[in-house]
């Protein structure tokens, strides 16, 4: 492993530091932040030479740089269960009506704290959480089993949903196939329909856009369709879907069927929701991502520009990271050069604290919106801020 690891460098004729630059562009691509480059410079002294072995975390970020295989980079394989596998039945622990509260209530709170402060707060607590839960459907039986299985099933799902925004896409995907393992063991269709589509959201990240409609389509004919808000986001998430493949008559048609059943029903719904964030400003907001990846600028800058205006100061700050990056691309689409800029510096913002990958892909987008203009002082004074928060020390 040692010498492939330096062969591998060597014939690119690349010094250590170079390694390190591309080793932190990887780690920026998935919202990671690494180290600053001296103790990178020790680790690859380290790895190199066999005293110590990159971690599963930094083999996935040297194969992107080298754009080598595990194998020729000479990592052994992995042969330990996958991280997400049901954990083992908990010892003198019954799925009791107050454990599921207490594990519901608990997600509430991870929910919270990372919607303010971006995934890596709260994944090792959340998958920690989520493999005790799976550890409790294996000993639960009748209703009980029903119940401890949605519960694990959300947080599976949760789960899934923070490796995805940190970045890691093939966690991403562990995680939610076996949270829709899960709602399948409680029987509830509108759990199911609701991981179908949350699994064609990672496909569409992925750019597997087939995939991700045929899933979207599976999810609109799973649910029984009793919540207008869940049927709005599976609406909204087939319409990405159709956006992806540049079908913009069919994203239009969804998207206007989204909004119009959340505005109809959703807001007097009285039952619980799987999806209680779901309200007409969060489709418009989704609409005008549509928008984006169809080119239509003009049209998700109509939506953006209102909606940030509206936005509540203090509460959901990744997301509103992502708007202002998605305004700050909507901008630039637009030929707004100076607004694109200002609006691009304030998302860079968010992205330093929260580190969310989903900000940093549509950091990215707008970069290129940027390209023709690179040149220009205030651009290049945004994209030097982009490089340093991406460099930043963890």
């Amino acid at each position: 492993m040692t010498s492939k690891l330096r062969d591998a460098r060597l014939r690119r004729g690349w010094s250590q530091m170079r390694l390190i630059r591309e080793l932190q562009t990887a780690a920026g691509r998935r919202g990671a932040v690494l180290p600053d480059a001296s103790v990178l410079k020790t680790q690859i002294s380290r790895w190199e030479n066999g005293r110590r072995a990159p971690d599963e975390f930094y083999r996935s970020l040297l194969q992107d740089a080298f754009e080598l295989t595990a194998p020729e980079l000479g990592f052994p394989a992995l042969v330990e269960a996958p991280d997400c596998t049901y954990g083992p039945e908990p010892l003198n622990k019954a799925a009791s009506p107050e454990l599921v509260n207490a594990l519901q209530a608990s997600l509430i709170q991870l929910a919270t704290l990372d919607a303010a402060a971006g995934p890596q707060t709260v994944l090792a607590l959340a998958r920690e959480q989520a493999r005790f839960a799976s550890g409790l459907v294996r000993g639960a039986a009748g209703r009980d089993r029903a119940d401890v299985s949605r519960v694990a099933t959300r947080l599976s799902e949760f789960t899934g949903w923070l490796h995805q925004d940190a970045g890691d896409l093939d966690g991403a995907v562990s995680w939610t196939d076996q949270a829709f393992d899960l709602a399948t063991e409680a029987g509830d269709p509108d759990l199911v329909a609701y991981v179908a589509m949350r699994r064609s959201n990672i496909d569409s990240d992925r750019r597997d856009n087939r995939a991700s409609l045929t899933r979207a389509s599976a999810a609109l004919g799973a649910a029984a369709l009793d919540d207008p808000r869940l049927s709005g986001v599976l609406l909204r998430q087939r319409a990405m879907a159709h956006a992806l493949i540049g079908d913009e008559a069919a994203c239009r048609r969804d998207l206007d069927d989204a909004l119009q059943v959340v505005a109809t029903n959703g807001a007097g719904h009285e039952t619980t929701s799987l999806v209680p964030y779901v309200t007409l400003s969060y489709i418009e907001m989704e609409a005008a991502n549509c928008y984006l990846r169809l080119g239509k600028h003009q049209d998700a800058l109509d939506i953006l520009t209102q909606s940030i205006q509206a936005w509540p100061t203090g509460t959901q700050e990744r997301d509103r990271g992502l708007a202002l990056a998605r305004l700050a691309t909507a901008y630039a689409g637009a030929h707004e050069v100076e607004e694109a800029v200002t609006t691009g510096h304030a998302a860079l913002k968010v992205l330093t604290v929260t580190r969310s990958a989903r900000i940093l892909t549509q950091i990215h987008d707008l970069r290129r919106e940027l390209a023709p203009v690179w040149e220009t002082p205030t651009v290049r004074d945004f994209n030097h801020a982009f490089k340093a928060t991406t460099a930043r020390k963890a």
